[in-house]
């Protein structure tokens, strides 16, 4: 009897742990009571992003991650945050099961950078030009 209540409380702990850490990364992706422009924490808020979207990935595929050392910038993040969003979950609509998704951070002649990848279908050749036309469906 007390090892149903045991395991009843393991779980409940671990359910209030992961509430807590994706209540925390919302937050912090939505970032509602700060400044427009500010310095960015530009990992931590993909890391925020991949925990948004972990339930597409989840028996999907791995996430490998290769974070470098990054000057600090200030921009205005919010708007940075949702090309990031929009990325990676283009990224995840992409990827067919176990493909690889990579994402990378590094600095480049002082100018932060950030790749994305995956080894999913892609966008078909002739759609590439079209790609960036607002409104148009990939």
């Amino acid at each position: 009897m007390f090892q149903v209540f045991a395991d009843a409380n393991k779980i409940i702990t671990s359910g209030t742990s992961w509430l807590t850490d994706i209540v925390k990364r919302l937050s912090s992706f939505a970032r509602l009571n700060e400044a427009e422009f500010e310095t960015l924490d530009m990992q931590e808020d993909i890391e925020d992003i991949l925990l948004l979207v972990q339930h597409e990935l989840k028996n999907k595929t791995v996430v490998e991650r290769h974070y470098g050392l990054l000057p600090p910038f200030s921009c205005k993040s919010r708007q940075l945050n949702q090309v990031f969003l929009n990325l990676i979950i283009n990224t995840v609509q992409a990827i067919e099961d176990h493909d690889t998704f990579s994402i990378s951070t590094f600095a480049e002649k002082n100018i932060a950078c950030v790749r994305i990848r995956h080894t999913g279908v892609g966008i078909p050749p002739e759609y590439l030009q079209k790609n960036f036309d607002p409104g148009f469906p990939t």
